[in-house]
């Protein structure tokens, strides 16, 4: 028998995942870490043996609670961290429990965001559908209006916790310009509405240079503008604030910053940070964002050279900016990286056919964390589901896809839910599990986004892994309507990784939920307790499990 464990890593997570033939008698497995060269740790596991009655909270070294599973993600994991993991058998002999053959320990992960070529990619912890959340508003007797008002707090414990990695880049980016009286920024902003973020700009003053859109508003509201606070706070304090108010005709949805420095006339491009964080409480918080940051003047000097564009168009959208739109960055070297750079309104949705063309070349694999997409290029990369390992999150399913969709779940329910999924929480508690915050209470109480990235990740373990990001939504109003941007990053494998480990984290934790819908459904119960008998192995004989552990494993 042999035992094979990969640890894959991001800023903030560490997924396992690993094969290992059938064992007699098996009852799951137990997980160590090793950190820093130091002692190992054996991790535990939340899910116990009935007879044990575990109640809600209850936790138990993995030697006396297996995990009966293949894959695990290891949120426990710190950026910075230099991590080792060991995966053991443990079999049922009698009334005893008993350890069995042990993996070698991996390779040193390495958590953090730096994934080569000046790339750097972050993630938050926007999960208010959760146990953890569940738990908070239990425990501190918070509505969801007080948690929300909570998230807005400098500093506060929620705060912190939620914008993660994510948060702390971005406000150490805004720290850097500040710092340093060389440096000045440029942003083009759709939402501005998070107090820390704009008192940051309001003390870089006229070092600080801003498109500012309005924001969405109602087609009754033409002059309406969900940044007038924000607006006339930064003009007050010597922002230099451009304001484009295209909405409520079209969005100016960018959410990207470079930095660099003045000389002279000119300004020399350094850094760009982009991804599909709003620069409010709820976009760092209260949904699941990414941002990236690429330390390279020559992709800082191609987001430079829009947010000009975009400053020159002010509130309008003039056939030059189009035609300059539908010209995009291809293949600009980043070390070994390549990188297109698409920005809209384009022309005949380029942009939506290059996405096509990428998920038609696909080999191995697609994972995905959207928001509202349209109908591609889903469509295209839910037609891949038989042949390629597809696995994702779409906040709402746009029409045409819904309808493809519950024809799969009609003919076999499971094979949907195990390829892309929308978010949902638990309604009522069971077992060891609390209720949570339901996909309408989050709507109702908090906004309309639960999945606010807008990631791809295409065979991140393969000869040509590609990334792609920014705040384009993959549907017809980014490409015709919308200022957006699409930053692709082709032959980047530590990024893909990075990538790929937040999507299936984003994945598992909703597959669960949707699970437990399916079970509702079919007046089923779930599975809520380990099985004291070794059939649970059968899941990863199945095609589909197969599959799973080729792609991930090799």
């Amino acid at each position: 028998m042999s035992l094979e464990l990969k640890a894959y890593a991001n800023c903030d997570d560490v997924h396992l995942v690993w094969r290992c033939p059938r064992v007699d008698g098996c009852r799951g497995f137990a997980l160590r870490r090793r950190r820093g060269g130091g002692e190992p740790v054996l991790l535990d596991n939340r899910v116990g043996f009935a007879a044990d009655n575990p109640q809600e909270g209850d936790h138990r070294p993995s030697t006396q609670w297996p995990f009966q599973r293949y894959n695990w993600t290891d949120h426990g994991a710190s950026s910075g961290d230099r991590l080792e993991y060991q995966v053991q058998v443990i079999s049922r002999q009698g009334d005893a429990l008993v350890e069995g053959e042990a993996s070698d320990w991996t390779p040193v992960v390495e958590v953090g965001p730096e994934a080569g070529d000046g790339l750097s990619a972050y993630f938050n912890r926007g999960f208010v559908i959760s146990q953890f959340v569940s738990r908070i508003l239990a425990r501190e007797h918070l509505s969801l209006e007080a948690f929300k008002t909570r998230v807005g707090q400098f500093e506060g414990e929620i705060r912190t916790f939620l914008t993660g990695e994510l948060g702390k880049r971005l406000f150490a980016l805004l720290d850097e310009v500040q710092s340093d009286p060389g440096l000045e920024l440029a942003a083009a902003l759709y939402e501005l509405a998070d107090t820390e973020l704009i008192d940051k700009l309001k003390a870089l003053g006229s070092r600080a240079h801003v498109v500012l859109a309005n924001g969405s508003v109602k087609p009754d509201d033409p002059d309406g503008d969900e940044n007038q606070g924000a607006r006339q706070a930064l003009k007050t304090a010597g922002v230099e604030v451009h304001d484009r108010m295209v909405s409520p005709s079209a969005l100016g949805h960018n959410k990207f910053l470079v930095v660099g420095r003045p000389s002279g006339a000119d300004f020399n491009p350094l850094k760009a940070w982009t991804g599909s964080t709003n620069w409010t409480k709820t976009g760092l918080c209260t949904q699941v964002n990414n941002g990236i940051l690429a330390e390279s003047p020559e992709v800082a000097a191609v987001y430079y050279r829009q947010w000009g564009l975009l400053r020159d168009a002010g509130s309008g959208f003039p056939t030059w900016l189009r035609k300059a739109n539908s010209t995009p960055t291809l293949d600009l070297p980043v070390g070994a990286s390549k990188l297109d750079i698409w920005f809209t309104r384009t022309s005949a949705k380029k942009d939506l056919d290059h996405l096509k063309e990428l998920v038609a070349g696909a080999r191995q694999g697609i994972l995905f964390t959207l928001f509202k997409s349209g109908e591609e290029p889903l469509a295209s990369i839910l037609a891949r589901r038989d042949e390629l390992y597809v696995r994702g999150v779409v906040n709402t399913f746009p029409r045409g896809v819904n309808e493809s969709v519950q024809l799969i779940k009609q003919g076999d329910p499971q094979h949907f839910f195990l390829k892309a999924i929308e978010p949902e929480g638990v309604a009522t508690p069971f077992g060891s599990w609390a209720a949570e915050v339901t996909h309408r209470q989050f709507e109702a109480n908090i906004g309309f986004a639960i999945t606010h990235s807008k990631v791809m990740v295409i065979d991140p373990f393969g000869e040509n892994p590609v990334v792609v990001t920014g705040s384009h939504n993959f549907s017809s109003s980014a490409s015709d309507q919308n200022d957006d941007n699409l930053f692709i990053v082709k032959g980047n494998r530590r990024l893909a990784e990075a990538y790929a480990v937040a999507c299936i984290s984003t994945y598992n934790h909703y597959r669960f939920r949707a699970y437990l819908q399916e079970c509702k459904a079919k007046g089923m119960p779930p599975f809520e307790k380990l099985a004291d008998d070794d059939r649970w192995q059968r899941r990863a004989e199945t095609p589909d499990g197969a599959r799973e552990l080729e792609f991930w494993v090799g």
